[in-house]
């Protein structure tokens, strides 16, 4: 199970998220894998200037290595960068953030763990509502 937090950045509080089917509205449980070595990656949502802007950080957990992901909103079209990196090599690693909206690419994984299907997730910041749909592909 991936490790999902959201955080303002100017108090560092944590606030809550939810990932879910949006064909069903069910909350699921979630894999980030590393393509090339399937090691699993934490991920933390951190909110930079407002709520409904959020950058990604992937870490694999056992070396804190960084892993570089564009989050682009939807709304505002801000493209905020991440890193990614292979955790046996430092290689730079594709990762992939699709925008439901506009198809946007932006290079990970987001798997069902009961039928590994990929899943169209939705990004809520419970405090002000502010919604991110994503569909997350390994490329």
């Amino acid at each position: 199970m991936v490790l999902v937090e959201l955080k303002n950045q100017e108090n560092e509080a944590m606030l809550p998220v939810e990932l879910k089917n949006q064909e069903n509205g069910e909350m699921l449980p979630v894999e980030l894998k590393n393509q090339e070595n399937g090691a699993m990656l934490p991920v933390e949502l951190k909110n930079q200037e407002k709520e409904e802007i959020l950058s990604v950080e992937l870490k694999n957990q056992e070396n804190e290595a960084m892993l570089p992901v564009e989050l682009k909103n939807q709304e505002k079209e801000e493209i905020l960068s991440v890193e990614l990196k292979n955790q046996e090599n430092e290689a730079m690693l594709p990762v992939e953030l699709k925008n439901q909206e506009n198809e946007a690419m932006l290079p990970v994984e987001l798997k069902n763990q009961e039928n590994e299907a990929l899943l169209p997730v939705e990004l809520k910041n419970q405090e002000n509502g502010a919604m991110l749909p994503v569909e997350l592909k390994i490329v």
